[in-house]
């Protein structure tokens, strides 16, 4: 029953983005003539890609000057005295993340006795 169900939503999103071929559309229209539940697990579909597409849409950029302007400030200046930021790529934030827990993970075993250190 899961893998029907799946499948029936697996159709529908396909009929949504129009993957389906002519025969396989004509059939799921003229389910959703007749299904009352399959038109309204169609409606939660097309409510959730319009969620989607509203997140992934961009918002336009913004000049420094028309921020700073908006604010109450002045424009930022050029300055060679600032330094660059940097900033760490997020592969290098999720090693580290995945190397602390290791780092709780062992110490955790070593406690309990079930992984031995050197001493």
């Amino acid at each position: 029953m899961f893998f029907w169900k799946k499948n029936r939503q697996q159709q529908l999103s396909a009929y949504i983005d129009g993957e389906l071929l002519p025969s396989q559309e004509m059939r799921i229209g003229e389910q959703l003539a007749f299904d009352a539940e399959l038109r309204s697990q169609l409606a939660d579909l097309e409510r959730t890609n319009a969620i989607v597409a509203a997140t992934l849409t961009t918002a336009p950029a913004i000049e420094a000057e028309t921020f700073a302007a908006g604010i109450g400030g002045t424009a930022p200046r050029d300055t060679p005295s600032q330094k660059p930021r940097r900033h760490l790529a997020p592969a290098a934030i999720a090693a580290a993340g995945i190397l602390v827990t290791a780092g709780i993970t062992l110490a955790s075993l070593r406690r309990r006795g079930i992984v031995w250190g050197s001493k």
